[in-house]
This record gives structure tokens, sequence and C-alpha cells, in this order.
């Protein structure tokens, strides 16, 4: 069983790395997850207008940022599908873009689960 979460954690999160760069406070570190929970909520509904309305622009944009602010809680896979998310909307990419989009629908609530299930997050 713990084989199987660290094969997990390695996928999703690599959560010393996370912890490292808040100075050890696990709380800081929760509280942040908790913030990028809400803000990818925020900017996974804006990306998906924006895959809807073939707004490459701000397809870029947003992958980026999401890019941006996985990277810095260490989400390895959400950061590897937000630079792909980036790179669809500069190449114009609409069926790459709609892909990505139920990846990152899809790994998100992976992460959710796996989070809970660590007690890094509480689920109301």
């Amino acid at each position: 069983m713990q084989e199987n979460l660290n094969m997990q954690t390695n996928r999703l999160i690599n959560y010393n790395e996370a912890l490292n760069r808040m100075g050890g406070d696990e709380i800081f570190l929760s509280e942040l997850i908790n913030d990028y929970i809400t803000d990818f909520n925020h900017y996974y509904s804006n990306i998906k207008v924006a895959v809807e309305e073939n707004a490459f622009s701000e397809i870029s944009v947003i992958g980026h940022t999401l890019k941006g602010s996985s990277e810095m809680l260490s989400l390895i896979s959400l950061s590897l599908i937000s630079s792909q998310m980036e790179i669809a909307g500069v190449e114009k990419n609409i069926s790459s873009a709609r892909k990505l989009l139920s990846e990152l629908k899809n790994e998100f609530k992976i992460l959710i689960d796996f989070l809970h299930k660590i007690k890094l997050i509480q689920l109301n």
C-alpha cells in the first residue's frame, strides 16, 4: 500500500520539494494548495470557455498561468498538462486544446482525491 502511495505521489506532486519551497511549513503548504484549488476552478471555467470559443490567446495565457502555479507547488502532472495547453494555444491547435482540457479536469480530480486521502486538504 505504501509503495502504491509513493508511486501516486511521484506522479501527482513532489511533496518534499513543495514542502522545502515553503520552508518546511506544512500548514502554509496546505493553505497554498487550498488557494490553488480555488484558483484552478476559476481558471478551468475560463479556459473551458476559451476552448469553446477558439480563443487561442486566452488558452495560451491561462495554460501559462496554471503551469506556473502548478510548478510552484510541484504538481507534476498538472504542470505538464498546463504547459501543453499553453503550447496548444500558441500553435492554435484546438483539437489538442480540447483533449488537454479533458485531461486537465481528470488530473485535477485525481489530485483532489489524493490530497484528501493523505489529509493535506479537507473536503466539505
